[in-house]
């Protein structure tokens, strides 16, 4: 598939973005197949998981958008879980203080001078 190509190749962002999509959109098709059902987990490991610290907002979002996706999955190992935990949270909690450091720099509304 083309797009794992990309995924190993790549380092444009919206072509990454997009290859994460497809992955995304085959979920069901993969999942339900005998042939790649025993693959997922695999190449959710070695895909998409590192994709979760990327640069790029939008290629973070879409991976996390891609695990969701495969949510239903059957893990047989945890270790796909500890890796998605060691990569996501971070993440998550970095936007936290981003945004509280905002939140607490720009107020809601700026006042006039009457």
């Amino acid at each position: 598939m083309f797009f794992i190509q990309i995924l190993q190749q790549s380092s444009d962002p919206c072509e990454v973005e997009g290859a994460l999509r497809m992955i995304g959109e085959l979920n069901h098709q993969l999942t339900k197949s005998k042939k790649y059902k025993k693959d997922v987990e695999r190449m959710l490991d070695a895909l998409i998981i590192s994709r979760l610290r990327d640069h790029s907002k939008f290629v973070r979002a879409r991976a996390a958008w891609c695990l969701k996706e495969y949510s239903d999955a059957h893990f047989h190992t945890k270790s796909i879980i500890v890796k998605f935990d060691e990569n996501f949270l971070p993440v998550l909690e970095s936007n936290r203080k981003r945004e509280a450091i905002k939140d607490v720099s720009d107020p809601p509304a700026k006042l006039s001078k009457a």
